[in-house]
């Protein structure tokens, strides 16, 4: 069974089967960048969260200093950069799948998870100057 295109100039229209693959593979591309963003947004609060925790029990009156205590910012601040960085594979990865499923049908340009991850990247730079400067 054939279905009209939605898209003027796609002259082989998908099947009814064909169409609800291509949908399912996109709602996948969707989850598997969410993922990526849960893991970058865990990361990054995290680090934030290691930061300001010891910069709280180093402003405490009469707190024991460890010779370690004064490098977990550096280990913080590595958890913020690692989840920027970690969504640049899982956008790259979407975008891939977007731009395969974009020739099949022509519908797939962009996905509101990419702005999302773009979102994240920027708040996620936001905390690491805050935290560096």
């Amino acid at each position: 069974m054939n279905i009209p295109s939605a898209k003027p100039g796609i002259t082989n229209p998908l099947d009814i089967n064909t169409e609800l693959a291509v949908t399912r593979t996109r709602l996948a591309a969707d989850r598997t960048l969410l993922s990526w963003i849960r893991t970058a947004i865990a990361m990054i609060t995290f680090g934030f969260g290691i930061i300001k925790f010891f910069e709280f029990f180093k402003a405490l009156p009469n707190t024991y200093s460890h010779p370690h205590l004064e490098h977990i910012s550096s280990l913080g601040s590595f958890l913020i950069l690692m989840g920027i960085l970690i969504l640049i594979p899982g956008y790259v990865e979407q975008r891939k799948a977007l731009k395969m499923l974009n020739r099949l049908d022509g519908l797939h340009p962009w996905s509101y998870a990419s702005i999302v991850a773009i979102l994240v990247a920027l708040i996620g730079l936001y905390a690491l100057y805050n935290v560096t400067m």
